[in-house]
């Protein structure tokens, strides 16, 4: 999820976001720190990339399948072999 313009103001959305019974991943193209913003959502992502332009979210996809895959993770999303 990119939550954009909302990570700061954002309130209704977070507290959305304490209702899913999934994990989700924020994701930012700017590293947000270096501008002196924090996200109201990011405490309660499973994981946060940002910084890295558009590639961000190719990280971001690759975390995700090594998470979903690893042998500790709990199976909410099948990925095929």
């Amino acid at each position: 999820m990119n939550p954009a313009g909302f990570s700061e103001t954002g309130t209704a959305l977070a507290r959305h976001l304490d209702t899913l019974t999934i994990p989700y991943f924020e994701v930012h193209l700017t590293n947000l720190e270096t501008r002196g913003l924090q996200s109201l959502m990011a405490s309660k992502a499973r994981g946060l990339v940002m910084g890295f332009g558009i590639y961000s979210y190719i990280a971001a996809i690759e975390a995700i399948l090594l998470l979903f895959n690893s042998e500790d993770s709990p199976r909410i999303l099948q990925l095929p072999s």
